[in-house]
């Protein structure tokens, strides 16, 4: 069998150009039958509506911009990118600010546990009974022993002492609204009325140096300077009725007396008297004197 003669060159191809669009396609059959069918019908292709717009028309267009449009844009631009700028520098300000923080709050956290651990190794070694100890010390020129444990919940009932009584009644002197205002709304520890009105009542109020009369004005006069403390004594007899009566409180018979001596101690330069011994049918003397001075002077007078 013969070789068939293929041509030694290939022929040269054309490239059309964008706008060469055929508007005829031949059909399928006409491939795949023999060369001698080429008087088969040709089927017409629509022509697809493609417009092409060449570099000198698009030139032509920038060109027709009003020149002060240009410019315009050209600043908006330049606008736009120092506005981008600006955001660029904000924007690293606050991730460098960011960082901190997050260091700043990794190290408080760290300082917070530390404190955490140094607390619960201090609450592990306190011993309750030094805490009370301490705490009756240091609060001792405010309030008295009764008072703390009542506080810190030792104790729901205490015994009064009179030292704590007298406090009371001089607190209560200064003012009734301002005790019971401490003692009701504050919860302030303090002895309810009908404690102090019993005191009151068997106060012991025998011939002699009025020991509890001074232990009461102790806490009033503590309040005053010491210039307000300087005080004199007078003494006088007073006539009293002879009858005999029964004192209910130390279940004794009293009298039948003539007079009655009073020492009065009075303020120098504050307003304020208050009787520190009385006696019965009894003249003044110097032992009675010296002994008032030194028990006013125990208490600060």
């Amino acid at each position: 069998m013969a070789k068939s003669s293929l041509p030694q060159t290939l022929p040269v191809l054309k490239r059309l150009k964008p706008y060469a669009i055929p508007s005829l396609i031949q059909p399928a059959d006409f491939i795949q039958n023999e060369p001698s069918n080429m008087t088969a019908p040709l089927k017409e292709c629509n022509q697809p509506n493609v417009e092409f717009q060449t570099d000198s028309e698009y030139f032509s267009d920038v060109e027709n911009v009003p020149s002060q449009t240009i410019i315009d844009m050209k600043r908006e631009l330049d606008q736009v990118k120092e506005d981008n700028r600006k955001l660029i520098e904000v924007n690293t300000n606050l991730r460098d600010k960011l960082h901190s923080y997050f260091n700043e709050n990794k190290r408080l956290k760290a300082e917070i546990d530390n404190l955490q651990k140094h607390i619960s190794k201090k609450d592990a070694g306190i011993d309750e009974a030094a805490l009370v100890t301490a705490m009756k010390e240091r609060l001792k020129p405010t309030l008295s022993e009764n008072q703390i444990d009542i506080i810190l919940k030792k104790k729901k009932r205490v015994v009064w002492t009179k030292e704590e009584i007298g406090s009371a009644l001089t607190l209560k002197y200064f003012g009734l609204r301002c005790y019971k205002y401490l003692a009701k709304d504050r919860k302030f520890p303090l002895p309810a009325d009908a404690t102090l009105k019993r005191y009151t009542k068997n106060l012991v109020v025998k011939e002699g140096i009025l020991d509890d009369v001074l232990k009461l004005i102790s806490n009033l006069t503590s309040t005053f300077t010491e210039k307000d403390r300087l005080c004199a004594l007078s003494f006088d007899e007073m006539k009293v009725n002879r009858i005999i009566e029964l004192d209910k409180a130390s279940d004794e018979i009293i009298g039948p007396h003539n007079y009655l001596q009073v020492v009065m101690a009075r303020g120098l330069c504050n307003k304020w008297k208050q009787p520190v011994y009385i006696g019965f049918d009894k003249k003044m003397t110097k032992e009675i004197l010296l002994k008032i001075i030194e028990k006013l002077s125990e208490i600060k007078y």
